[in-house]
């Protein structure tokens, strides 16, 4: 890339050019000389070119290469995102270039540095970090700090004392003062500040304007606290929009808050670009940033070595302090599924990456995406695409003291994984129910256990016909299409109710039964809103009268109502109502199907898979049962189990086998699988739901 420019340069100013998000290798020359280099893709830096520029005509050439320069051999020299490498490559298809804008800026001899301001509501307090740059040579030198109010430009009566001279360091400097009446930035409440740091010195004056949050966000056991008030994760773990600017970025997720109320969301795998948390500053809604670092390219990761790390320590440190002071940010989740998939193999470098974060940021948690439980020191628990999320719930509910995130399920791979117990579908309108039920139903799981954050692959793909989309880039003007791009209420309505902060639903959600035998439910009702409040909970079997409880809950807070009865003859439904103030804000049906009889008889002979504590119940039960990893053949004429919680890798190894035991006539009963099975794809097995 190269540019003419004319510069009127001045003896008293230095000039710096300004770059982010090259991807990846960059060398800059001016006049035909180079100034320096840069490795990463997605961060700013920036070069002093005051000793370069002439005055009058200036020639400025950028070379870049793109992420294919990142391979050296078999290993990887810096993060690439999901941009799937090969060893000893030496050309392929790979994103390069230069995504933002270059600025070139001049500055006094003396000049602000870096600002990171700090909130705490425990406090009361605002502290400021700043730090000028090295030439401390002038004298009378002062900063001084104002607040203002965002957007409207207010100033705030707060009084930040001055720094002078002989107060300041080569190096960061720390301000504090008390700040009792601050408006607080919540995801209900996004209220936003601005602070003027101004240095005055012999040489003039540089002022720096920072957006800020008045927030804290830290854990208490389990539990994530906003201001003090306990705070679940529910939203996306997976947002892909890029380049079109802060005014699009916060009109999306107004969206998600309006069509799903959600109050967070994951960026993945990109280390994106920070209009995307300005944007999620002024909607209020929290965001776990992550890095570029992805498990696909987790061997050349490996053998990556030193320079690896030097390059991400950098880059790491850059990222930090770019995104640092938006109050949207609570979480720096700094690898994805790295220790997931090759635990010993990378954790020896995976485990410096922390303290590349927290070497320039000690206010937010840490996170490794899809890592699990992996040190004794890990600030939460990250699970992704898991088989068996009730039992490790349950572990986690009787036995840890960390919040637990579920991220990345059910929804974001091969279609044949992500509906279970699904009846066949035939429209994809139908597959989007479908889908949408899968999350309702096992986000409502989630929420009976009470984990700190539930946040499924991609609901915007779910929710929304297409993705949403600004032709107008930075001089976007929000559309009136993205609200057409929403599907239909049948899909929406089933998101929104296992995502809402207050809702209710019906648990276990099964809905065969004994018909008049005793029946027992319970009522859960979730209050993850920000406020306490009283609520009239009413629930009935359809064409009865009501009975009616009401509850004041407080944050955080979860209520479990009990509920006996005798079982219906016939099929009917339950229905579950919660009002605020006259106003129903969440209800849930569910439909009762009484069985009448049983459909086997005790001389059935039942082959269970693998499982011999079921295989134990139904001997128990009188039935005969025996159990292996055996398929039977067809002419013994057993009814073949696979069980609750079935491996998937181990049904896939026999999938051919499977198949041609139902052709030649055999027959399987499959119980309730959290995750279908991938030979389901190709069998017509009989589901326990609908036998």
């Amino acid at each position: 890339y190269c540019a003419k420019y004319n510069v009127d340069k001045q003896k008293n100013k230095r000039y710096f050019l300004m770059l982010s998000r090259v991807d990846l290798i960059s060398r800059v020359y001016i006049n035909g000389k180079k100034v320096g280099s840069h490795i990463g893709s997605y961060t700013p830096f920036e070069f002093d070119v005051t000793n370069h520029l002439e005055k009058g005509k200036n020639t400025i050439a950028i070379f870049v290469y793109d992420k294919s320069g990142a391979v050296d051999g078999n290993r990887l020299i810096t993060q690439v995102g999901p941009n799937y490498m090969q060893a000893n490559e030496n050309r392929f298809k790979h994103p390069g270039g230069i995504d933002d804008v270059p600025i070139l800026e001049a500055r006094n001899p003396q000049y602000i540095q870096d600002v990171f301001v700090k909130t705490s509501t425990r406090l009361n307090e605002i502290e400021v970090e700043f730090e000028l740059n090295r030439n401390l040579s002038a004298s009378n030198q002062k900063v001084s700090f104002e607040v203002f109010k965002w957007p409207n430009g207010e100033k705030v009566d707060l009084k930040i004392p001055n720094v002078k001279r002989s107060s300041i360091k080569n190096d960061i400097n720390t301000i504090k003062t008390k700040w009792d009446n601050a408006a607080l930035w919540s995801p209900d409440h996004p209220n936003l500040y601005v602070l003027r740091t101004t240095l005055k010195t012999d040489s003039g004056t540089d002022v720096i304007e920072t957006r800020f949050g008045f927030r804290e966000f830290w854990i208490d056991g389990k539990t994530f606290m906003l201001n003090g008030v306990p705070t679940k994760l529910r939203g996306e773990s997976h947002y892909h929009l890029f380049r079109q600017g802060v005014d699009f970025h916060r009109e999306v997720f107004k969206m998600h808050k309006k069509l799903f109320e959600s109050n967070a969301c994951r960026v993945h795998a990109f280390m994106p670009h920070p209009d995307i948390f300005s944007g999620a500053d002024e909607a209020g809604i929290l965001i776990v940033n992550q890095s570029a670092v992805w498990s696909v390219n987790g061997q050349l990761y490996a053998r990556g070595g030193d320079e690896l790390l030097d390059n991400l320590e950098r880059e790491y440190e850059a990222w930090v302090k770019r995104d640092r002071n938006s109050p949207s940010v609570v979480i720096w989740d700094i690898e994805n599924e790295m220790l997931r998939f090759d635990f010993d193999l990378h954790l020896p470098w995976i485990s410096k990456l922390p303290d590349f974060v927290k070497k320039h940021d000690d206010t937010r948690p840490i996170n490794l995406s899809g890592a699990g439980w992996f040190s004794p020191n890990q600030d939460m628990v990250s699970l992704h695409m898991q088989d068996h999320y009730a039992r490790i719930m349950n572990d986690w509910k009787t036995k840890d003291n960390k919040p637990l995130i579920t991220g990345e399920f059910w929804v974001g791979a091969r279609a044949d994984q992500r509906l279970p117990s699904a009846p066949e579908i035939t429209t994809v309108h139908e597959r989007y129910v479908e889908e949408a039920l899968a999350y309702e139903r096992n986000i409502l799981e989630m929420r009976y256990f009470d984990i700190s954050g539930f946040m499924p692959f991609r609901i915007s793909i779910l929710g929304l016909k297409q993705r949403p989309h600004s032709l107008e880039g930075y001089e976007f003007t929000p559309p009136n299409t993205l609200e057409k791009a929403r599907r239909t209420d049948d899909v929406i309505i089933k998101l929104r109710h296992a995502l809402q902060p207050v809702t209710t639903f019906f648990w276990p959600r099964e809905k065969y039964c004994d018909a008049n035998q005793p029946f027992q439910r319970e009522l859960v009702i979730c209050n993850d809103s920000e406020t306490k409040d009283q609520f009239e909970v009413h629930w009935k079997w359809d064409g009865q009268e009501p009975s009616t409880e009401v509850i004041e809950m407080a944050p955080g807070e979860q209520r479990k109502i009990n509920i006996k009865a005798v079982a219906p003859k016939t099929a009917t439904s339950m229905i579950a109502l919660v009002k605020k103030k006259e106003k129903i804000i969440s209800a849930d049906t569910i439909s009762i199907h009484p069985i009448q009889q049983k459909k086997t008889k005790s001389t059935q002979s039942i082959r269970v898979f693998d499982d011999a504590e079921l295989a134990n119940k139904l001997l128990a039960a009188g039935y005969k049962a025996t159990t292996n990893k055996i398929i039977p053949n067809a002419k013994e004429k057993v009814l073949w189990v696979i069980p609750e919680h079935a491996s998937n890798r181990a049904l896939e190894a026999l999938k051919g086998d499977i198949l041609n035991y139902l052709n030649e006539g055999g027959n399987i009963l499959c119980l309730k699988q959290e995750q279908q099975n991938l030979c389901c794809s190709v069998l017509n097995i009989i589901n326990f739901e609908e036998t």
